[in-house]
């Protein structure tokens, strides 16, 4: 595939998350899949079973999940992708009950794509930003 069409990939992924879709593993991750940089969630696996599993947490943590995608650039079977995220956290989180409380947060994902599929992830997100949203943690300075 060409860089154009693995960033049109990430770009449908990022949709399709946001439109709750049920298919999305089957649809864009390749059966080997691993997430060099899985959330910390205690015994999470590191492949397809813990990105199923991070899918269903923040399915039941947020509703209304959001993606704009900052930015883009690819080389080779490379993407990577700034984005802003959020949602309404209305689930349980971590152990953080639903506060109803509309969060943001900034991330960067590297993905590697070989044959239209995800093979590869390696991502940063400011933790930190949501659960202070949250009011968990206090904020830095405060």
């Amino acid at each position: 595939m060409s860089t154009e069409a693995n960033k049109e990939l990430v770009q449908r992924l990022f949709k399709d998350i946001d439109a709750l879709s049920p298919t999305l593993h089957h649809d864009y991750f390749d059966a080997g899949y691993v997430d060099h940089t899985p959330l910390p969630i205690p015994d999470l696996p590191a492949g397809l079973d813990g990105a199923r599993q991070i899918y269903a947490i923040n399915q039941q943590a947020f509703s209304d999940p959001w993606h704009t995608i900052e930015g883009q650039v690819a080389e080779g079977d490379v993407v990577v992708t700034w984005l802003t995220a959020g949602g309404r956290h209305t689930g349980e989180l971590l152990g953080v009950p639903a506060t109803g409380r509309d969060v943001s947060m900034h991330g960067v994902t590297i993905f590697r794509v070989v044959d239209g599929k995800i093979t590869s992830r390696w991502g940063v997100s400011d933790l930190l930003s949501m659960f202070v949203q949250l009011g968990t943690i206090p904020p830095p300075g405060g």
